[in-house]
Formats: C-alpha cells, structure tokens, sequence
C-alpha cells in the first residue's frame, strides 16, 4: 500500500528554508546586508532623535488608562472569586 506525502508543497519545486541558511537567490545578488558600526556617540544621537519622534500619551490619558486597567482587574478577580465559589459549591455538592 502506498503511503501519501504529509509535504503541501512536494512537487513544486519549493526549498526548505532553514534559518542559517540565506536563499542562493540573495546570495547571488549581493542582498546580505552588513552592519555599520557605529559609535557609542553617534548612537545616543540617533536614540535622542528618534525618542523625539515618539508620540507621548498626555497626562490625561494615562490618568484613564489607568484608572480602566485598575477597575478592569477588579471586575475579573471578582468574576473568578465568584466563578471559583460556584464551581468549590458544586464539586462540594457532588462529592460530599
């Protein structure tokens, strides 16, 4: 009896792709991209540019935000108290 591939891709043509291994196609064309080295200097310049680029949320929203995660939480661990309660009353009631 004949055994069916597992492989979606068996017989078209496609190569496995391992993570150490670049495909022939970038090596080829030179894509292998090498690091610039850079100074500790330069860096901190290009980290306080790009931290001015961020969009900070103001004092407001992290005011909210908070104040949702705080009342969120509460809702969830009164949910599982109560959940945890029911399910102890049942399993009590079946076994005892």
């Amino acid at each position: 009896m004949a055994r069916a591939s597992v492989s979606k891709t068996e017989g078209w043509g496609f190569e496995t792709l391992h993570s150490c291994h670049l495909p022939v196609e970038m090596i080829k064309l030179n894509w292998i991209v090498t690091m610039s080295k850079t100074s500790p200097l330069d860096f901190m310049r290009q980290v306080r540019q790009e931290i001015g680029k961020v969009t900070w949320p103001t004092r407001k929203e992290t005011m909210v935000t908070s104040i949702m995660v705080i009342i969120l939480s509460v809702i969830a661990a009164i949910f599982f108290l109560a959940a945890d309660g029911l399910i102890s009353f049942i399993i009590g009631h079946i076994l005892g």
